[in-house]
């Protein structure tokens, strides 16, 4: 019984509330750029999600650094993409962030068509409409260990 005790209280503890993993001032950083988002008629586009949660999490991979040369370990990203309908806007944000992280590796734009990014992770999805068209805002974030340039076949 005390082992089961020990292993709750031990769990409960463990549990760090979202907020916890970064300060208070980037967290007031975070907080006034979701209100500015809010501001300018974005929503969430993902469902149980609030706009504050995901722009945590993208501060959370932005700051996450490699511990043995303290380069950063993601390229993170924000695109849009305005279509009538909502799949279309969203591939056309998500094919704009990829360009902006292979913009971002590469100068050559040779290699910028050749490089493959690897796992694309969407940290932030928003949505608004204007007028008649549907607006996707994407922040993506890349691997930068997942990154790699296709080599030219003769």
């Amino acid at each position: 019984m005390r082992r089961i005790l020990s292993i709750i209280l031990l769990s409960i503890l463990t549990i760090s509330p979202l907020y916890a993993e970064i300060s208070k001032k980037a967290l007031k950083e975070v907080k006034r750029e979701v209100k500015e988002l809010k501001a300018d008629g974005w929503k969430s586009a993902i469902t149980g999600t609030t706009i504050e949660e995901q722009a945590i999490k993208a501060y959370e991979y932005k700051e996450a650094i490699n511990s043995s040369d303290g380069t950063p370990i993601y390229i993170i990203v924000t695109a849009e993409g305005k279509s009538v309908r909502d799949n279309i806007a969203q591939a056309m944000a998500l094919n704009n962030c990829k360009t902006l992280a292979a913009q971002s590796i590469h100068s050559d734009k040779a290699q910028v068509a050749k490089s493959q990014l690897g796992r694309t992770l969407v940290l932030m999805k928003l949505k608004r409409e204007v007028g008649h068209t549907v607006e996707i805002r994407l922040t993506c974030a890349f691997k930068r260990s997942e990154i790699s340039a296709v080599k030219e076949q003769k």
